[in-house]
C-alpha cells in the first residue's frame, strides 16, 4: 500500500494500526493472552498500564514491532512520516532515514518474549482476572465485589482455584503453542460437561480447536502425575498413614458388545471404577489404580499390581471401610471391639477421603454420565489422573483437607 506523500510500501498491517503501533511502544498496547504464531482464533484483549509488563507479556507483535518492520515512506513531508510511524512519525516528519528501501525508526522496538517468560508473568491475580474475563464477566462486576467473591466464581467456573493454575502452569512441559487461554477452556470443558458443539461457542472457537487443545493440555497435564501422584517420604511415621478406597463413575453402555461386568451396583448402571490411595497426614494423593471394570471388588482392585504399593514403609497400616476386611495384613477396618477413639478417628480418616471423591466429581466430566463407554477407557483414564493432578495442585495451594 502506498502512502499519500510517501515513496516507500507500507504494510497495510501497520497501515490500519496508524498511530496505534507507536502508542504500543510507549506501554499502553495491547496484550493477548496467545502465542505470537497463533492468531486466528478470537482472544480477549487486555491493556497494560506499563511498558515492563508489555514487554514480558504475550504479545501480538503485529500491533508494534510488525509495523516498525514494515517499509514506511521515508518522505520529508507530512505525509511521508505519518505513513513511517503513526503520530510519532507525522511529528517527527522526515527525521527517520531511508536506508535501502526501508525506513528505520529511532523507537526501539523490544524482543519477542520467550515462552518461558510469558507462563513467569501468570501470577495468581493475573490467572484470576483473565480467567473471570474468559468466563464473561465485566471489569465492573469483578471490581465491585469482594476478592473472596471472584474467587469462589473462578472456582465455579474451573474446579480449582487460581492460585492452583498459576502454580500448574509453570510446571507444563515446555510447548512452543502454550496459550492460557486454550488452557481454561479445557479445564472449564471438563468442569462443565458442555456438549463440545455447545463449548465452541461459548468460547468463540471451531470444534476441531477445542477437541485439539482438551486433548493437548489433558495430556500435558496427565504427564505431570510421576511428580504430582506419588508415595515418597511420609513425614508422620506413626503405625497409621494412609487410607484407600474404590471410586466408580458413570459410562455409557457399548451397544455393540454389551457387557454385565461393567455394571456398578452403586448407580445400577454400566460404569468404570478406579482405586485412590491417599495420605492420612498429609494433602497428598498416594496413588491411582485403574481403570477396571466396575463389578470389580474394591479388595480385588487394591490385590492387583503387585497389591500393597512397594514404597509405603514397612509396618505402615491403611484405613478403609468394610469392602477391605479380608485384607487386615495390611488394613485396618471397624470392627466392634474397637474404643471408642479408634472408632471416631477411623470415622474421620474415612470422611477425609470422601472429600477427595467429592472434590473429584465436582467435574462434571466425571459426576455425569462420561459420553463413551469401555471402548473408550484411556480417554477416561487421561481425565481422572489429570483432574487428580489438578486437585492436588489445589490442595497444595491454599485449599487443603480437613487434619485429623
Amino acid at each position: 500500500m502506498h502512502g499519500r506523500g510517501g515513496r516507500g510500501r507500507c504494510h497495510g498491517r501497520a497501515v490500519r494500526l496508524g498511530g496505534r503501533s507507536s502508542r504500543f511502544l510507549e506501554g499502553r498496547g495491547n496484550l493477548h493472552l496467545h502465542s505470537p504464531t497463533t492468531h486466528q482464533n478470537y482472544h480477549p484483549t487486555i491493556r497494560l498500564p506499563s511498558p515492563v509488563n508489555a514487554t514480558s507479556g504475550y504479545i501480538h507483535r503485529s500491533h508494534g514491532a510488525r509495523a516498525n518492520r514494515g517499509r514506511g515512506g521515508g518522505g520529508r513531508g507530512r505525509d511521508g512520516g505519518r505513513n513511517s510511524g503513526g503520530r510519532r512519525g507525522a511529528r517527527n516528519g522526515g527525521r527517520n532515514q531511508h536506508v535501502g528501501g526501508r525506513a528505520r525508526s529511532n523507537i526501539h522496538t523490544p524482543p519477542a518474549p520467550t515462552h518461558q517468560q510469558q507462563r513467569v508473568i501468570l501470577t495468581e491475580e493475573k490467572i484470576l482476572e483473565y480467567g473471570l474475563e474468559f468466563a464473561k464477566f465485566t471489569k465492573i462486576q469483578i471490581k465491585k465485589v469482594i476478592i473472596e467473591t471472584n474467587r469462589k466464581r473462578f472456582r465455579n467456573h474451573y474446579g480449582v482455584g487460581a492460585k492452583a493454575v498459576a502454580a500448574l502452569v509453570k510446571d507444563l512441559p515446555p510447548s512452543k503453542c502454550f496459550n492460557l487461554y486454550d488452557l481454561l477452556m479445557a479445564i472449564n470443558f471438563a468442569k462443565t460437561y458442555n456438549t463440545k458443539a455447545v463449548q465452541s461457542g461459548s468460547w468463540t472457537v471451531c470444534v476441531n480447536k477445542l477437541k485439539k487443545s482438551i486433548k493437548c493440555y489433558f495430556e500435558d497435564i496427565q504427564l505431570l502425575k510421576n511428580k504430582k501422584i506419588c508415595v515418597g517420604k511420609f513425614e508422620n511415621t506413626t503405625i497409621f498413614g494412609w487410607t484407600v478406597d474404590g471410586v466408580h463413575f458413570r459410562t455409557q453402555e457399548d451397544r455393540k458388545n454389551p457387557n454385565a461386568k461393567v455394571y456398578s451396583h452403586k448407580f445400577s448402571g454400566p460404569g468404570i471404577a478406579y482405586e485412590i490411595g491417599i495420605s492420612i497426614y498429609e494433602d497428598r494423593v498416594l496413588w491411582i489404580k485403574g481403570p477396571f471394570v466396575a463389578s470389580t471388588h474394591d479388595a480385588t482392585m487394591f490385590r492387583s499390581e503387585g497389591g500393597l504399593h512397594p514404597e509405603i514403609p514397612t509396618g505402615m497400616r491403611g484405613v478403609a471401610d468394610s469392602a477391605y476386611t479380608k485384607l487386615l495384613e495390611w488394613i485396618s477396618t471397624h470392627r466392634p471391639s474397637h474404643s471408642k477413639e479408634m472408632t471416631n478417628f477411623i470415622n474421620r480418616v474415612r470422611a477425609r477421603h470422601e472429600n477427595i471423591n467429592a472434590r473429584i466429581k465436582t467435574f462434571d466430566i466425571l459426576s455425569e454420565t462420561f459420553r463413551g463407554s469401555w471402548g473408550k477407557r484411556e480417554e477416561h483414564k487421561m481425565f481422572v489422573e489429570a483432574i487428580c493432578v489438578l486437585i492436588q495442585y489445589d490442595m497444595e495451594n491454599g485449599y487443603p483437607l480437613m487434619e485429623i
